[in-house]
């Protein structure tokens, strides 16, 4: 009785994972269609946590059952489970890197790469010797010393995520910001509840929760996010003034940074071009300012960025970054079109911030710097004639 009670439960836990899973990508058919990194990670992510809620209780259902099918359920079964359970914290882990921008280095994601092979190599060996589970005769299953490895390389990828998080917080100051916890929390809770009480299966529903939690998040950021590049827009660059103006002391720089010709891309490539080549002058630009900056579409082909940091050498580091990326972007690039920009910048002042001094500013410089641009061109171009 205790045993069915117990199967019931499993299936209705992961019958309401498999709903919420299903309801959040129905509602987010839209955004999964985009093509990138961030969203790759997320269909990854959403994938794992559809297969485990459809495998864990299955794998509950044959446990006990006599005959070979049954045993291969709970066999196999219980080897996917290890593994999407697995990468889903790896999906997660990748997915904060794309989100907040922040470069990993070649060591730890190499540390990540020895971590999952050596997963993959455990449940290998455990076809031959059960060193992470076994399934007896009667289909029976039964953990061994290796779950707890697999335990402890899920927690370590979480913990990991958690301490990326943080240093990319760090460097990014009040610009790198995601609420990591609604992910967190659901996923560390089951995995203690599953690990401490032999029998319940909730690690999966807990997926689902978790997985739920990030849609919702990133659904009510779309608030803040301009529609066509994907970057943070002016109701974001508002909200982070007021912010700024609230606090005592902050250390930022802002940029205000201008395409060059972009009115001539439009006239003579046409609009659909222009739209390409605002996306591409986002892409430049977030992957400039990767782990110190965030950057947001002011208007037209316009944006703003800040940077954490008052230090003229790194904002001046900063700017040739993202001249480096144009120019080597308009060397390998095959669009009918060349990237330039002006670009103006100055540190970041409360009082600035009050009277509207800021915004004048820097858009004062980056004027003065464009005047430059077009003024050495007409010099270039009476040289080559």
């Amino acid at each position: 009785m205790e045993s069915s009670i117990n199967i019931t439960a499993i299936v209705v836990a992961n019958a309401l994972g498999l709903m919420l899973v299903s309801i959040m990508f129905i509602s987010n058919f839209w955004r999964l269609h985009e093509k990138s990194p961030k969203t790759k990670y997320l269909l990854w992510i959403l994938l794992f946590t559809y297969i485990s809620c459809v495998v864990d209780p299955l794998v509950f259902i044959a446990d006990g059952v006599p005959g070979k099918f049954a045993w291969n359920v709970v066999y196999w079964g219980n080897a996917i489970l290890f593994m999407t359970f697995l990468l889903g914290c790896l999906c997660w882990l990748l997915f904060l890197k794309e989100f907040l921008h922040c470069s990993m280095s070649k060591l730890h994601a190499l540390c990540i790469k020895v971590v999952v092979v050596f997963a993959f190599v455990l449940l290998a060996i455990n076809t031959c010797v059960p060193v992470v589970f076994q399934v007896n005769e009667q289909s029976v299953y039964s953990r061994s010393f290796g779950y707890w490895l697999f335990v402890a390389m899920d927690y370590g990828l979480l913990v990991d995520s958690l301490i990326y998080y943080l240093v990319c917080k760090h460097k990014g100051g009040v610009l790198k910001f995601f609420p990591v916890w609604i992910y967190l929390i659901p996923i560390a809770i089951g995995t203690i509840a599953q690990s401490m009480v032999y029998g319940i299966s909730v690690l999966s529903a807990s997926f689902a929760v978790a997985v739920t939690g990030v849609f919702a998040s990133l659904q009510s950021e779309q608030i803040f996010r301009d529609g066509l590049t994907g970057l943070f827009n002016r109701v974001y660059l508002d909200y982070l003034l007021k912010r700024f103006s609230k606090k005592k002391s902050f250390d930022v720089t802002g940029l205000m940074i201008d395409l060059n010709g972009f009115k001539q891309i439009n006239d003579t490539q046409g609009h659909a071009i222009g739209d390409v080549a605002l996306k591409n002058t986002a892409k430049l630009l977030s992957e400039s300012l990767r782990d110190i900056g965030v950057v947001m579409r002011y208007a037209g082909d316009e944006f703003v960025a800040f940077v954490n940091t008052t230090d003229e050498t790194i904002v001046e580091k900063c700017v040739k970054n993202i001249q480096t990326n144009f120019d080597t972007f308009n060397k390998v690039s095959k669009e009918p079109y060349k990237l330039s920009t002006s670009i103006g910048w100055c540190v970041l002042n409360k009082n600035d911030i009050d009277n509207g001094f800021f915004m004048n500013e820097i858009d004062r410089r980056m004027y003065e710097n464009k005047k430059n641009f077009y003024e050495q061109n007409a010099i270039d171009r009476r040289k080559r004639c």
